[in-house]
């Protein structure tokens, strides 16, 4: 039923991109290359390079089941965690995002329902909710016809973590996540349990083997960026390239960091994760 309803409201806005046939030649190449690496050949073309700093073997081994845990301070670090994960060769990738915003819609647009995008919407937005931040007081004035009821959200999101689980213990693959569910600084803004509830999903196997991948990206403007993908898709050359650093913390697997069955509760996951990405990367 939820599903439906966001097919409803979403999914015209979906097909109209998808149809508009401007990422056709994008859509190709991930059937050629895997939708990171064709994504970093999208980003570079508009002059756009990504860093990678400390990188480690859970970045580029395939079937090597891994959460990437990241900061949101910006906006689109999602889109940009794609492009790093074509300089590290991984390209196995499950991709939270909001599938209404600008990096949904580009992955929906360049692959087939469910092969990499994980649609979460935040809770925050729900229409039925009039209390939030200035933040999300705008999110639900501009994006209001394709939200959710708060229980709608919370269902929607449900299925969305355990597909996340499914391509984590099922598959092997990277599947990403950001834990403040909103634009917000992640070693400062509170976490939702969204990352605990999807390791807290797995069967023990699948737990003890998955890797925990902090990051960070340095500083970067959303706004050259989306600029320099639009005008590359106008067929405008970048007059300027973009340097974008990502900083990779310490890889541990889950089974590691919790090796007793009564830690493994979705809170006690979230707050314990949260903890070390905080004296990973806090300033």
């Amino acid at each position: 039923m939820v599903e439906a309803i966001v097919a409803e409201r979403i999914g015209g806005t979906f097909n109209h991109l998808k149809n508009s046939g401007i990422f056709d030649d994008v859509a190709r190449r991930v059937g050629e290359v895997g939708v990171a690496a064709a994504l970093r050949e999208e980003l570079e073309a508009a002059g756009i390079f990504i860093h990678t700093h400390n990188q480690t073997p859970g970045w580029e081994t395939t079937t090597q089941p891994a959460i990437a845990i990241g900061d949101h301070s910006k906006g689109l670090e999602s889109l940009l965690l794609v492009g790093a994960c074509g300089v590290t060769k991984r390209n196995d990738l499950g991709i939270t995002a909001k599938p209404y915003a600008p990096t949904g819609q580009l992955i929906n647009a360049i692959s087939e329902p469910g092969e990499y995008l994980l649609p979460l919407i935040p809770t925050s937005v729900a229409t039925d909710r009039q209390d939030g931040d200035f933040r999300s007081k705008v999110h639900r004035r501009i994006f209001g016809k394709y939200l959710l009821t708060k229980a709608e959200t919370q269902t929607f999101n449900k299925t969305t973590m355990q597909n996340a689980a499914s391509m984590l213990e099922d598959e092997g693959r990277l599947v990403s996540i950001f834990p403040t569910g909103g634009v917000y600084d992640a070693t400062k803004a509170p976490w939702r349990n969204g990352v605990g509830y999807i390791a807290a999903e797995l069967s023990r196997d699948a737990f003890d083997g998955t890797a925990v991948l902090p990051f960070k990206f340095g500083e970067f403007s959303p706004r050259r960026v989306l600029s320099a993908m639009i005008k590359n898709r106008l067929g405008i050359k970048a007059s300027k390239q973009q340097h974008i650093d990502i900083f990779l913390g310490e890889p541990e697997t889950l089974g590691s960091l919790f090796p007793k069955d009564d830690d493994r509760l979705p809170t006690n996951i979230t707050q314990v994760l949260q903890q070390r990405y905080q004296q990973e990367f806090a300033e």
